[in-house]
This record gives structure tokens, sequence and C-alpha cells, in this order.
């Protein structure tokens, strides 16, 4: 990570913002700052301090968060008038090993498409890691890649494993504690 913008003296909201892909870490330590009115005072050594986490633990794991995903994309082609500057496409051969390795009772995220209609990111949960019950502003779609989870959709509570799917409404509660170690793709529309 380059530390001239990742630094301990960031505020958590200016974090979240730049780097959305930090909010499980918070989740996975148990931390309340998602959401929290103080998020834009506090900085990430306060939480340090306040929590008394385990600093290089809780810094190495948002570390790993915030590392982007290389990605397959097709080779650069002269530049046509009228067509975008951007590639048409995402390709990834095998998206389970894209998924990063989390760290023992650890939650990690990686985005690996932005600035989309859909944002994906790909999610691993140590065995018994829980995303605890939380909601989204946008419709989110799920799919569990490898593991078994339980997961619980508003009211609705069900075991998840490999290619269970599932299409969220925005807003609608929604949790998931990882039986096994899981791997786990998320799509939120914009």
């Amino acid at each position: 990570m380059d530390s001239e913008h990742f630094n301990p003296g960031l505020s958590v909201a200016d974090l979240f913002r730049r780097w959305p892909s930090a909010v499980p870490v918070f989740l996975s330590h148990h931390l309340s700052c998602v959401g929290c009115p103080m998020n834009s005072f506090d900085t990430l050594q306060d939480v340090v301090q306040i929590y008394c986490l385990d600093a290089p633990r809780f810094f190495t794991d948002l570390e790993q968060a915030l590392q982007p995903l290389p990605f397959t994309q097709p080779a650069p082609q002269p530049l046509e008038k009228g067509k975008p500057c951007m590639p048409d496409f995402v390709y990834f051969e095998d998206i389970v090993k894209e998924s990063p390795v989390p760290p023992a009772e650890s939650i990690v995220s990686r985005s690996v498409l932005v600035d989309k209609p859909v944002k994906a990111i790909l999610f691993s949960f140590a065995q018994g890691q829980e995303l605890s019950e939380h909601t989204a502003s946008v419709p989110a779609m799920i799919q569990i890649l490898e593991g078994e989870a339980h997961l619980t959709l508003g009211t609705a509570e069900m075991e998840a494993g490999p290619g269970a799917w599932a299409y969220m409404e925005p807003n609608l509660p929604h949790s998931l504690l990882a039986r096994t170690p899981v791997k786990m793709l998320l799509l939120m529309l914009r």
C-alpha cells in the first residue's frame, strides 16, 4: 500500500469513502465504526487506541483488503474516433483463484470491478467469521463460490454452499456466518 495515501492519521470516514473494501475489516474486528457519526473525526490510530486493538494485525488486515487485484484485459488497441478509452470487459479465468486468503480470524475483501453500473467485490472469510447484520442502500447479489455459510436475508435463514446465489433489495437486513472458510462474490448495482 502506498503509505502517502494510507496512514494511521486518516479519518475512518475518509478511509471508507476512498476504500469501501475496508468496511469488512472493521466488521471482522467487531468495530461499530460503520455508520457511526464519530467516524468523520476519529482517525485509524484513534480506533486502535479506543478499542485496544492489536495495531500491527489491524493495519495488516486493512492493507490486504485495500490491495487492488490484477485482472486480465484486452491488449491495447489504437483508439478509434467515437470508441471508449476503457476496455469493454474485465475477464478472470478463475475468479475463485483471485480471492484473497484471509489471515486467521479475519475477513478480507477486494474490489474487482469499480466505476461501472455494477461494483464487484470478492470476500474471503476465515472459518467462524461473521458479517453482522447490516443493510445496503442499493440492490445487491451474492454468490457463494467456496465453503459453507449460514446466511440471513431479512427474516429468512438458510445454509448456503458453493453455487448458492441471492438477490437482495435495497435496505434488506442481511448477515453471514462462515461455517467453513468461505469465498463469496458480492455484486452491488448502482
